[in-house]
């Protein structure tokens, strides 16, 4: 199972401090799970590995698996494959 905390910022566009949002998810995966289908993230996001681990591709770079303890980051407005 990949356990993955992601926090995400606001919706790719810039606001002022006092607009910005951010949020924080924990995401589960059962063990062999496909993931999910490419993505375009609304901003910038990074992500941590809890526990297991998982395949991680920004578009135009070459596949990575991100194990427990190690982070990730998606700068936005790229196409993700997990």
């Amino acid at each position: 199972m990949a356990v993955v905390h992601y926090q995400a910022a606001g919706t790719g566009t810039a606001l002022p401090p006092d607009r910005a949002q951010a949020m924080t998810l924990l995401v589960q995966y059962p063990p062999g799970h496909p993931g999910i289908p490419p993505h375009r993230p609304t901003g910038p996001a990074f992500g941590y590995v809890i526990e297991g681990e998982m395949l991680f591709e920004p578009e135009g770079e070459p596949e990575r698996v991100v194990r427990a303890g190690e982070s990730f980051w998606e700068p936005g407005a790229d196409v993700i494959h997990v």
